[in-house]
Order: structure tokens, then sequence, then C-alpha cells
């Protein structure tokens, strides 16, 4: 059995390029874009995640076959 993408999707936000991005932002906006960011996570939607220079985007291994 092989796993979905989504499930070896690894999405990381930068924290202190997060708050410089966002500095400007009401608690609210920002709240918009992480839940954003979370829909395209799940989605595994890494060309749109990768439009956001705060994210960073990997992949876990797969597991080896036994």
């Amino acid at each position: 059995m092989v796993a979905s993408t989504t499930e070896n999707l690894i999405v990381r936000l930068n924290p202190p390029e997060f708050w410089s991005a966002t500095r400007l932002m009401s608690e609210m906006e920002r709240d918009v874009l992480l839940e954003a960011i979370t829909k395209l996570a799940e989605a595994g939607d890494i060309d749109g995640l990768s439009r956001f220079s705060f994210v960073t985007v990997s992949f876990r291994p797969a597991p080896q076959a036994a």
C-alpha cells in the first residue's frame, strides 16, 4: 500500500518570516491566511504553498517495503 502525497507532505512556517510578512495584518487577516495555507496543505497543492516565502514544503521518505 502506498501512502498518498498529502500524508507524506510536511509543511513548515518560518516564524520570523511569517511575522515579518504579516506584521501589518489584523489578527483576523492572519487567521484567514493560516486557514488558506492549511487548506492548500490538506489538498497537497505544492504550487499554491510555494507562493508564500515563509512556507517550506518537504516530503517524508516513503517507508521501505519489507
